[in-house]
């Protein structure tokens, strides 16, 4: 960000069909078009899930951030 701002928030845009684990937002799992802010994010209440501790994958989903000086979303 050119003036330094902080992302405020992301916005899922897409999540793989393909993933093995999944992402949680407070316990409940994350859904594309689901806004999440930085403080929640800052606090822990974003989590990844894996159904197997010991296997190594790359689960993938797309997001957008929102430029806290503008509230201009940004993919």
């Amino acid at each position: 960000d050119p003036e330094g701002d902080l992302i405020d928030a992301i916005r899922v845009k897409e999540i793989s069909t393909a993933n093995k684990g999944r992402m949680l937002f407070m316990g409940t799992a994350v859904l594309e078009g689901d806004v999440i802010t930085r403080q929640n994010i800052v606090s822990g209440l974003l989590v990844y899930e894996s159904p197997d501790v010991d296997d190594i994958w790359g689960d993938t989903f797309r997001f957008e951030a929102r430029d806290e000086g503008n509230g201009e979303w940004i993919e």
